[in-house]
């Protein structure tokens, strides 16, 4: 059963959009004048699927002409934004791919890489084309838009678990053989996952359970099974920050959030983040957030007691 979109008078096209955020649904209508006109780019994949109409996806290479039944894969980095004849009664599909998909983690397990270097270096040892739209068959058509159908008919009719839903339909979505990779490339990938990316991702799964005991280099080596150079030059690929910086960031974000939602002392806080002492993390949140904890944690407060009143001033206002 395919969702009835609804039929407005004052928008020129529609998106069905599934945004990174769990996997939520939303739909918008753009009337002409409210046209994007900024470019972007992100730093996972994002899927493009042309319903009926047509429209453009405008990149500082090339211009790309999608019409119904095509499919583009926008990958990490790519600046881009997408235009639509006037007047056109166009519906378009954009879906946001996380990478636990291609990381083939549970969903949810979500990794954020600077400007998808994770994907780039997939992308480079894979020796992967450049992007081109895709036709799609009848047969992978149907298949598609039967399965984004039953994921908003789901979410609609408010079906638990829908991440997962999603998670699947993306495996099929990839899985239609035109999106398939060569039986060349899928080889490489196994070996890239198993030899290198799966190594990486152990440690980096280690690291953010961990975070607050000693963690040392040679027991993170033992655990990749990888040597000190690759491991290091290998962890700064994938996940776009060096094993070290990544280490004190997982750290100084968890002192953040103790900062703002506990009353724990600053030592306290330090011990339990993983810091040698108070110093240290002092001296490690000034470096990486321009300013002291105690005036970070005094703002953070703040902020949360504010939002805190606006809150109970809205409901004050519905109960009225």
């Amino acid at each position: 059963m395919k969702p009835q979109f609804d039929r407005l008078n004052n928008y020129s096209y529609c998106i069905w959009r599934i945004s990174n955020d769990l996997y939520k649904i939303r739909k918008s209508y753009y009337p002409e004048e409210r046209k994007p006109t900024l470019s972007h780019l992100h730093d996972f994949p994002q899927l493009w699927y042309c319903v009926k109409g047509s429209f453009s996806l405008v990149t500082e290479e090339k211009t790309y002409e999608l019409t119904a039944g095509q499919i583009f894969v926008v990958p990490p980095g790519m600046n881009h934004i997408f235009l639509v004849p006037e007047n056109m009664d166009a519906e378009i599909i954009s879906a946001d791919v996380r990478f636990d998909f291609f990381n083939n983690t549970q969903p949810g397990e979500y990794i954020n890489t600077k400007r998808g270097l994770f994907m780039h270096y997939f992308s480079k040892e894979l020796r992967l084309p450049v992007p081109e739209p895709i036709t799609l068959s009848n047969q992978s058509r149907a298949i598609l838009q039967e399965n984004f159908s039953k994921l908003v008919l789901n979410q609609l009719a408010g079906v638990p678990n829908i991440e997962s839903e999603a998670f699947a339909l993306f495996e099929s979505t990839f899985s239609l053989p035109e999106l398939r990779l060569p039986q060349e490339s899928a080889a490489r990938a196994e070996v890239l996952w198993r030899e290198k990316i799966q190594p990486i991702l152990r440690v980096v799964g280690y690291i953010n359970k961990n975070y607050a005991e000693k963690i040392l280099v040679e027991d993170m080596l033992k655990m990749s099974c990888l040597g000190h150079t690759i491991f290091f030059s290998t962890f700064k690929k994938i996940i776009g920050d060096s094993f070290s910086s990544y280490l004190q960031q997982i750290r100084l974000w968890m002192c953040h959030s103790m900062m703002a939602h506990t009353n724990f002392s600053m030592a306290h806080i330090a011990a339990f983040c993983g810091f040698c002492n108070q110093s240290h993390m002092e001296r490690a949140y000034k470096k990486y957030a321009g300013k002291l904890p105690k005036k970070a944690r005094a703002h953070s407060k703040e902020w949360w007691k504010e939002q805190a009143e606006k809150e109970a001033q809205e409901k004050a206002a519905t109960a009225k």
